[in-house]
């Protein structure tokens, strides 16, 4: 699901391909249908991670007006736009995709913050790869040097394992700086038995290579929206049973071990789809967003594979492959929101 990058290509597999490959890869499409990715993804605002869910983590950092962020990876702007309407922070984006980087110009020019953002067409992976360890160096944005923030949003393994990618994300984040990454977890009993996510990892394991680099997980946020409500606030801490206590005690002390996140809750995002109230049984508005959204990919695909029968077959699969997906991720995975505080070493 195009809201979850794959971890399963090897990095120097990665450093061999080319730039379009890797476009593919990053849109898990043949290469045959790079032409037709906009229209495909058309309906799709969002590529990654949800816009209005990483601003209001960000938002609660109350960072100064100043803050500037570096968005890699920012498809069509959804998130460097709506960090720039709400936050009224500089934002600068990086995505290799050219029709994503024009997009991302006419989302900032229509909402008005084009004063605030400036993308660029460019390839992470090289980047990250150019950048020391002193200073961001050429090809992110001329004059900047570090950024306050970084964000990465569902972009699986374009640069390497977690630890390889945290140690290539720090660098463009000054010291005590913050790393927003937006993608998944493994469930407990989750299965990671499908083509592109044997790599996944769990909430603990994840953690640990998050923090290989010296820096400090300092808040996580699961989305949970299938799982029955729990006593407390949402969005903050659930309160537990006394019966649970001496097990929470426990956990409790084993993360603090390991140096794990100050906060690690459940968070109940409302289905955009379904604000007025709770849908009729068997209707579809009761499903997750991205089921929608693929009844709209496989809309486009059909209409394409009419009108171009020699992509049929490509077009076709590309849609099943979305649908699959996104029923495995819906059974076997959490989405988590981790903010990382960088070392200031």
């Amino acid at each position: 699901m195009l809201r979850v990058g794959k971890r399963g290509l090897c990095v120097p597999e990665q450093r061999s391909r080319s730039e379009t490959a890797m476009v593919a890869y990053a849109l898990e499409m043949d290469e045959k249908l790079l032409p037709f990715a906009s229209e495909l993804l058309a309906d799709l605002d969002e590529l990654g991670g949800d816009a209005e869910w990483i601003v209001e983590l960000l938002a609660s950092l109350e960072l100064p007006s100043t803050t500037r962020v570096l968005d890699l990876g920012c498809g069509k702007g959804a998130v460097a736009v709506e960090i720039a309407d709400e936050l009224a922070w500089r934002v600068d984006g990086i995505d290799l995709h050219a029709p994503f980087i024009a997009a991302c110009e006419e989302a900032a020019l229509v909402t008005g913050v084009s004063c605030l953002c400036t993308f660029a067409v460019g390839d992470i992976l090289a980047l990250s790869r150019s950048v020391s360890d002193a200073v961001a160096g050429p090809g992110a944005v001329p004059g900047c040097d570090r950024y306050d923030v970084v964000v990465m949003a569902a972009l699986g393994d374009v640069l390497g394992s977690w630890s390889a990618t945290i140690a290539a994300l720090r660098r463009f984040v000054v010291p005590g700086g913050f790393i927003a990454i937006n993608d998944v977890v493994l469930r407990e009993g989750g299965s990671s038995d499908f083509e592109g996510f044997a790599d996944y990892l769990t909430r603990d394991a994840m953690i640990e290579q998050l923090e290989s680099c010296g820096d400090r997980v300092v808040r996580a946020v699961i989305d949970q929206p299938d799982q029955p409500d729990q006593p407390g606030q949402p969005g903050q801490p659930d309160q537990p049973d006394q019966s649970d206590q001496s097990d929470q005690s426990a956990q409790s002390a084993q993360s603090a071990q390991r140096g794990a996140c100050d906060e690690y809750v459940k968070h109940d995002r409302p289905d955009k789809h379904d604000q007025a109230g709770s849908a009729p049984i068997g209707s579809t508005e009761n499903e997750p967003d991205h089921f929608e959204e693929n009844r709209l990919i496989r809309h486009r695909a059909e209409a394409l594979a009419v009108e171009y029968p020699g992509l049929a077959t490509e077009l076709l699969a590309f849609a099943a492959g979305q649908e699959a997906e996104c029923a495995y991720l819906h059974e076997n995975v959490s989405d988590v929101l981790w903010l990382l505080e960088r070392g200031r070493d």
